[in-house]
């Protein structure tokens, strides 16, 4: 049989523990947890937000409206060239190329890294989307496309409002493009898209 002191300590416990949980069960504590909750939601969308406009403008370090002097800071001289000097070819890592096209201007117009000899791995990714993603991931990252059409073997899928082609063969990634943006869509449909689990 309990003594006491015994009993005593024991309704001091029940009651430390009563009144740990009533804490907890409080609508102030309920508010602050949600408060907690929203501004962590709203800081994850607004990093995702960053990232996706930081990648959206460049492209292997590389935006479109470059002059041939800074893409040749950046990367040298290329390895290759059209007969007109309007294509730049630079051989990547692993069995990929990156071609950078100039305007009349000598301006950049587009980058495309795609792979060599059927390689899918080597070229720099863009949204975590790289050579060998499989179609049904590219569209779950990034959403639908705006627009999309069918090559020969193939298939060109257009975001218009991130200015990314990304060329398609056999399901998977083979090509992506680094082109001007054009459209309206924005990035706040892509964020809430690219965020949702």
């Amino acid at each position: 049989m309990p003594n006491a002191d015994q009993v005593q300590s024991t309704g001091r416990r029940r009651s430390r523990r009563s009144r740990n949980l009533a804490g907890i069960k409080s609508p102030a504590f309920a508010r602050g947890i949600f408060v907690a909750m929203l501004a962590l939601s709203i800081a994850l969308v607004g990093y995702t937000a960053f990232k996706m406009r930081q990648a959206a403008s460049l492209y292997s370090l590389m935006a479109p409206g470059m002059t041939e002097s800074e893409v040749r800071y950046l990367f040298g001289t290329p390895s290759r060239q059209s007969a007109d000097q309007r294509d730049w070819i630079y051989a990547e890592g692993g069995g990929a190329a990156t071609r950078v096209r100039f305007n009349g201007g000598k301006q950049v117009v587009s980058i495309a890294c795609s792979g060599i000899d059927g390689q899918i791995f080597g070229c720099p990714a863009t949204y975590g989307i790289e050579l060998g993603v499989s179609e049904d991931r590219l569209i779950n990252r990034l959403g639908p496309p705006s627009s999309f059409r069918y090559i020969p073997d193939g298939k060109l899928l257009n975001y218009a409002d991130l200015g990314l082609i990304f060329t398609m063969r056999r399901y998977q990634v083979t090509g992506i493009s680094k082109v001007s943006k054009d459209g309206r869509l924005g990035y706040l449909p892509r964020v809430l898209w690219s965020v949702l689990p």
